[in-house]
């Protein structure tokens, strides 16, 4: 199927809008290549083959679906897919989706989603960023409605759901300023690397996310001093929650000799700024997805018959939702942190406390559509 490329700048309302064209382009760009040849009915008989859109209605509990979650009673789902891969190229100045309303009761004066400077394009296929103008894969990209009370004459509409079986590619996101220069958000000046000033990113973020990071720290014991390094690898993590600003975590590394004397068991008790995230390489994701809904909302995976990757996903709550469950890499953790005699002398297992640490990650460039990061 052919390539698309797009180029956006928009906040908010206009992202429904601009997925229900994604997918009304899927369809126009297949019907517009489709060449029909006449067969004889003999040659008909012969051919199978399967339908573009796959409709289906989720009855909690049935259509081999296993028993749904408590949240979910009264909830009947309709989804529309296509069978097919949507490729996008997106660059986004700025994405805010619901700002002020219900959840200005958690957390006042933040969006349910807010980032900046937004970039949907390939991965190099080794967790890294692929070359500007590559390609996002959305694997059958769909279309879900949460309906209460099917069937009877007071059903209304719980919540919205636009999501993909699976998705593969980099979402780059942000800016990193370099010494010196002012933030045009808060009109501070950058500082250094590890300065939160020095970031523009991830302001706020609602959803469901499951991480595996990569990375190192380093720095001297009170031994001498003598210098050591611990490898963090492919550590995984999850975290859930709405309007989210920090990611804590705790993280353990390999174990490091020093100087043969003593052996360092280290976790990581990692307290950061999402703001520090600039890239995170998406390996055929299951069940991404963005939703709206006006209450909790367990919405159906794709293969919600399968208990591959459970029957339905971690519940959304209110308001907007992004749901990125697992095989989301994130590398280039890069912390220094020097050990104190308290912490080491006659010590196997130490907590490293790390803030405000530089990913090492530089924005990536992307150079499509009408708005360019370059």
């Amino acid at each position: 199927m052919a390539s698309k490329s797009w180029g956006f700048a928009f906040s908010g309302g206009r992202l429904l809008g601009m997925l229900f064209l994604l997918l009304t382009c899927l369809c126009l760009s297949v019907s517009a290549s489709a060449q029909l040849q006449a067969l004889s009915d003999g040659s008909l008989a012969e051919q199978s083959g399967q339908g573009l859109l796959d409709m289906v209605t989720i009855n909690p509990g049935q259509a081999g679906a296993a028993s749904a979650p408590a949240i979910d009673n009264g909830l009947t789902f309709y989804r529309m897919a296509i069978n097919g891969t949507l490729n996008m190229n997106a660059n986004i100045n700025q994405l805010n989706l619901g700002c002020g309303g219900v959840n200005d009761a958690l957390v006042p004066g933040v969006c349910d989603i807010s980032f900046d400077y937004v970039r949907f394009l390939g991965n190099n296929g080794n967790n890294g960023p692929g070359a500007p103008g590559s390609d996002f894969t959305l694997q059958r990209p769909y279309i879900t409605l949460a309906v209460n009370n099917a069937g009877s004459n007071n059903r209304d509409l719980v919540g919205v759901q636009i999501g993909s079986q699976s998705a593969t590619g980099y979402f780059g996101v942000g800016q990193v300023l370099n010494n010196g220069q002012v933030n045009p958000y808060n009109g501070k000046t950058c500082g250094g690397s590890n300065d939160p000033n020095c970031q523009i990113g991830i302001n706020a973020f609602s959803g469901n996310i499951g991480l595996t990071m990569n990375g190192q720290v380093s720095g001297t014991t009170w031994l001498l001093p003598l210098p050591y390094t611990s490898k963090i690898n492919n550590v995984s993590t999850v975290q859930s929650g709405t309007r989210m600003q920090q990611a804590y975590v705790m993280l353990s590394s390999t174990p490091t000799t020093i100087a043969g004397l003593l052996t360092i068991n280290a976790s990581i008790a990692l307290t950061e700024p999402m703001k520090y995230i600039h890239g995170m390489s998406f390996n055929g994701i299951p069940n991404f997805a963005l939703s709206m809904q006006r209450q909790q909302v367990s919405w159906p995976n794709y293969d919600y018959t399968s208990a591959t990757d459970g029957y339905y996903a971690t519940p959304a709550n209110t308001g907007w939702w992004m749901n990125m469950p697992s095989n989301v890499t994130i590398n280039g953790i890069n912390g220094t942190y020097n050990l104190s005699a308290s912490q080491t002398a006659g010590a196997l297992f130490v907590t490293i406390p790390l803030s405000n640490v530089s990913m090492g990650q530089t924005p990536v460039r992307n150079c499509m559509g009408s708005v360019t990061f370059c």
